[in-house]
Parts: structure tokens; C-alpha cells; sequence
């Protein structure tokens, strides 16, 4: 008799899994559905990547938004025009490391450090600084290629050369050089991600647009 009922325990525990999971697959597939017709209502949209631009560029002082993947959510509503939001993340991307540039430059440095400790980036500071003592320039490319913050190590090359115009010396690192290295890594790695995004969404969206278009079929 005890046995029995642990047998029944499990399966009762098996079946709300199962249910769970289900209901899970169910809303995943409402929410890919809904998705995808949103996607084809703005295929053409031309606010899209002026819109894109704006927020990938605020977004890169505060770096709150997952940029990538704001990129790729363009890819999937408008597949054909990937190159674009691509060239689009390496211009917001690169713009903003040279307004970086200029906020060390021109910023004092106890106001900037008062941010960066209130922030809690003393790690990215201190990462930013080992890579620029490693690779000097091409740190910022192998950030931009990795993802990771290349704006540390601009607003570092900004603090350092207002530090040395104070001192009546020449500007040290070349801004243009790294700006120009950190927009090339976002450059490879952007066509390559936004690449493979649309040759996969169109291969699911045409999935989801067959399945869609069989259930209609049977109701016809």
C-alpha cells in the first residue's frame, strides 16, 4: 500500500512537470508567433534604424541595454537590411567612444572618479588599464571584438591626455588610432553576429509562417 502511493506521488509529480513544460513550450511558441508578425507589420519601417542608432548610443554612456541584442531584435524584423544595422552598431559604437574621449578630456578627474566609484567600475577601470599597459591601441580593439566596454579605456586616454595638454606636452595615444581599431573590431564581430541572425531567423520565421499558414488551411 505504501508503495503504491509513492507510485502515485511521483506521478502526479511527473504530471505537473509535464504540464509545466508544456505550458511553457505553449507560451514560447505565442510569444515567437507574436513576434514574427509584429516583425513583418515593420519589415520597412523607417524609423527603425534612426531609432537604433539613438538608443545603441545613449545606451553606450550608461551601457544598461544588452546592445547586441538590440541589434539583433532589428535583424529579425527587418532580415534584409542586417548589413545596415550592422554598419549602424559600429557608428553608434564608435561615436560614442570619441564622446567618451572628450568627457575625460574635458571633464574634471575627481568628478569622474566620484562616478566611477559610485558605480562600482574601480574592476573595469583597473581591467581597462591592464589591457591598455598589455596592448597599448589594440586593446581596444580586442575589446570591441569581445564585447567588452571599450569606453573605459577611451575615457582613460582622454583623462591621461588632459593630463599632459595641463602640462604643456603632446596628446600621448592617438584617439583617432584607437577609435578607428575599436570601431573595426565591432565591425567583424557585428557582421559575423548579424550575419548568422538572419540567416536563422529566416529559417525559423519561415517554420513559423508554414505552421501558421497550415493551421488556417484546416479552418478554411
Amino acid at each position: 500500500m505504501g508503495n503504491r502511493g509513492v507510485a502515485d506521488s511521483k506521478k502526479k509529480k511527473l504530471g505537473v512537470w509535464s504540464r509545466t513544460r508544456l505550458g511553457l513550450k505553449h507560451f514560447q511558441k505565442k510569444v515567437l508567433v507574436a513576434w514574427v508578425r509584429f516583425a513583418r507589420r515593420h519589415r520597412e519601417s523607417n524609423f527603425l534604424p534612426i531609432a537604433l542608432f539613438i538608443i545603441l548610443f545613449f545606451d553606450g554612456f550608461l551601457v544598461v541595454l544588452p546592445s547586441m541584442i538590440m541589434t539583433g531584435a532589428a535583424v529579425t524584423i527587418s532580415p534584409r537590411r542586417w548589413r545596415l544595422f550592422a554598419m549602424i552598431f559600429v557608428a553608434s559604437m564608435t561615436l560614442n567612444n570619441f564622446a567618451i574621449y572628450w568627457v575625460g578630456r574635458l571633464i574634471p578627474p575627481d568628478l569622474i572618479w566620484f562616478f566611477i566609484d559610485r558605480m562600482g567600475l574601480e574592476t573595469v577601470y583597473e581591467s581597462a588599464d591592464a589591457a591598455l599597459q598589455s596592448y597599448g591601441p589594440w586593446a581596444a580593439f580586442i575589446g570591441a571584438s569581445i564585447s567588452l566596454p571599450t569606453q573605459m579605456i577611451t575615457l582613460m586616454i582622454g583623462m591621461a591626455d588632459a593630463q599632459l595638454l595641463n602640462v604643456g606636452k603632446e596628446a600621448g595615444l592617438s584617439i583617432y588610432r584607437l577609435v578607428f581599431l575599436a570601431g573595426l573590431g565591432h565591425f567583424i564581430k557585428m557582421m559575423i553576429f548579424c550575419s548568422i541572425i538572419r540567416f536563422g531567423w529566416e529559417k525559423l520565421e519561415a517554420r513559423v509562417m508554414k505552421e501558421l499558414n497550415g493551421i488556417s488551411q484546416r479552418f478554411q
